[in-house]
């Protein structure tokens, strides 16, 4: 988009800012739109009048495009004060936290992850602590602190947590109500011990002293004279904000302070878009929360897809409410089609006639609903001999599930060996059972004689180890459970998929593996996955399971520029690609239930990522249960 592409649209927005009243501007963009140039737009407008805006953003990636759009479009303007929400307060802190109540130290990269993890595990071990022996008892493998901490981060972002009943830094019993308690995490969908972990990392994290990037903007919150009085040393009297349906109640509530000290706002965002009700918090509309005192825009005319693909949009979208439809050019054609199989799973044959025309892999994407679910997608892929990459996740046979079954089958193999460092990452994995009665410090023992540094700070494995790590765990555990898990396991006269079955169950991998989903359907995907590779062990045997899957490590990474995006949902956002594909239509619920708004706004950015082609797979079962795709057009 350039200058010469503005409508009335646009213009519209450029006035107000000519005469902005009221002082705050809401525009609601379609997909492809051009949210991003039009903020660009806007700051130039804004800064030929003698201003210099803030301003602010969701993501990292929203900023460096920003910032990139900046310097593509008008180079001769000066580098913009550009920031996440999280790094403004991040900034904040280091300019104005002399009086503050906090006085993080700075620290390094390195340093402060190492802070994070501390406190977590400091968490982790009281709660683990206070457990029965009957109870899971919470993982600190790295995978599972990875997730504990974006469910922290996620608490924070939506303010779970900030209002009546929870006390924040008191014990439960002491300034909490347990029965108000419980009925709020019900409505929240959390358990108890969730909370609890919150609320012992936040002590700690006060002990420590630190502020990492998604605890800078939940503190900023109780310091408004902080961001009053830095916003009048900076002379700022404008703030623009990108990927406004991104934002959420921690961010929306800082605005409010800046716009309580007398600055001018103007918002750009897609209502349709706002798809992270999958954080499983508290459900917020940045957009209903500013309408009523905003003065509203529209951006309708989409440069990404054409017609029909904008009519199928509009169409899937005007439930949610929204006034704005989505439009293209005249001249512009995206093909949506819809094609039956009965193995809605495999897209191999789209690809290999996409590349018969000579055009590129990597111009494609293949979008699922729930990363968890890409198993067979990658199984069919693999199968066809076409490389691919995940976008935002690992892929399959590298996550939790899959890890676990790799340890499984070490213990199973009458001559078990070392092929590569997830051999290490599957022994950590599996060490994470509370069956195993060994201590968080005898944990930590293993993970740092497995697992070293080199001067710049990169992983350095012991494959060589890995034997006498499975030696002294046999030497640590119990006798009955190390009967299990290194004798009986091996015994041939049992079926092995009896044997993986009653180890499976004795170390309560299912738990282990849901308790650190997001939501319940990330947690039924990962369960499937789990039960699905322990079927497909037991079928194969160790010595075959174990070649297969190094195999596909081995190909996945391999470098080849010619690669399929496999994603999810969201993890495509703000992306775009030729053609877009989605298979496996039955994960998809395409017709009325309770999440349907939750659906439509999925499917929608779903959709939306194609600028070409959209291709959607499914067997005849799946279509009988999706009688949304005929409603809004796609045949």
């Amino acid at each position: 988009m350039h200058e010469l592409e503005w409508d009335s649209e646009h213009q519209a927005i450029f006035n107000w800012l000519e005469h902005p009243h009221p002082s705050c501007g809401l525009i609601c963009a379609r997909a492809g739109t051009g949210k991003t140039t039009t903020l660009v737009a806007a700051y130039k407008k804004l800064h030929s009048q003698g201003h210099s805006p803030l301003v602010l953003t969701f993501s990292n990636s929203g900023r460096d495009t920003f910032i990139k759009r900046c310097r593509s479009h008008f180079p001769e303007l000066p580098p913009p004060q550009s920031y996440t929400f999280d790094g403004y307060a991040l900034r904040v802190f280091a300019q104005h936290s002399g009086r503050s109540r906090l006085r993080p130290r700075r620290q390094r990269p390195d340093v402060l992850a190492n802070l994070i993890d501390l406190a977590m595990n400091e968490a982790i071990g009281i709660l683990n602590d206070s457990l029965l022996e009957d109870e899971v008892r919470i993982p600190s493998d790295s995978q599972s602190l990875a997730m504990l901490h974006q469910f922290i981060d996620d608490a924070k972002v939506s303010l779970s947590f900030n209002t009546p009943p929870f006390a924040l830094w008191g014990e439960l019993d002491e300034e909490e109500d347990e029965f108000d308690v419980d009925d709020a995490l019900m409505r929240l969908g959390l358990s108890r011990q969730r909370y609890r972990l919150f609320k012992r990392f936040e002590n700690a994290r006060e002990r420590l002293e630190f502020l990492a990037p998604g605890d800078a903007a939940f503190d900023l919150l109780r310091e408004p004279e902080m961001i009053a009085k830095d916003l009048k040393q900076l002379g700022i009297r404008w703030v623009l904000v990108d990927e406004f349906h991104d934002t959420k109640p921690v961010h929306e509530q800082i605005l409010r302070h800046m716009q309580a000290a007398g600055v001018r706002m103007l918002m750009v965002g897609d209502d349709a878009q706002d798809i992270y009700e999958w954080r499983g918090l508290t459900t917020f509309s940045a957009f209903k929360a500013w309408e009523a005192q905003s003065t509203p825009f529209g951006l309708s005319r989409s440069f990404r897809f054409g017609r029909p693909l904008d009519q199928i949009a509009t169409r899937l979208i005007k439930p949610l409410g929204s006034p704005i439809e989505v439009r293209s050019k005249a001249s512009h054609y995206t093909r949506p089609k819809l094609r039956k199989t009965e193995h809605e799973a495999d897209a191999s044959a789209l690809l290999e006639d996409w590349q018969a025309t000579g055009r590129s892999l990597s111009e494609c994407a293949i979008l699922v609903r729930e990363a968890d679910a890409s198993k067979p997608i990658e199984d069919a892929l693999f199968k066809a001999g076409i490389a691919y990459r995940m976008e935002g996740s690992r892929p399959y046979f590298l996550r939790q599930a899959a890890l676990l079954c790799q340890a499984l089958c070490y213990l199973a193999s009458s001559t078990p060996i070392v092929h590569d460092s997830s051999d290490i990452d599957a022994f950590l994995a599996l060490i994470q059972s509370p069956a195993w009665e060994i201590s968080e410090e005898q944990i930590s023992n293993f993970q740092k004689e497995l697992i070293s540094t080199d001067h710049e700070n990169k992983p350095l494995y012991r494959l060589d180890w890995l034997p006498d790590a499975y030696a002294i765990l046999k030497g640590l555990i119990p006798a009955p459970m190390a009967h299990l898990a290194f004798v009986r396991i091996k015994e041939e006269k049992v079926p092995l998929a009896q044997r993986l079955e009653e180890l499976s169950e004795q170390l309560n991998l299912k738990p282990l593996v849901a308790l650190t989903a997001p939501t319940a359907r990330a947690a039924k995907a990962r369960l499937h996955l789990l039960k699905t590779l322990i079927a497909e062990l037991g079928n194969a045997g160790p010595a075959a399971y174990c070649k297969e899957g190094l195999k596909r490590r081995q190909r996945y990474q391999q470098f080849n520029k010619q690669r399929v995006v496999v994603s999810s949902v969201q993890q495509a956002k703000g992306r775009e690609w030729a053609h877009v594909i989605l298979p496996q239509l039955g994960d998809w619920v395409l017709r009325d239930s309770a999440d349907a708004a939750n659906e439509r706004r999925h499917f929608y950015v779903a959709i939306t990522r194609a600028r070409e082609y959209l291709t959607l797979l499914a067997n005849e079962q799946s279509l009988a249960q999706s009688p949304w795709l005929a409603e809004i057009g796609i045949k």
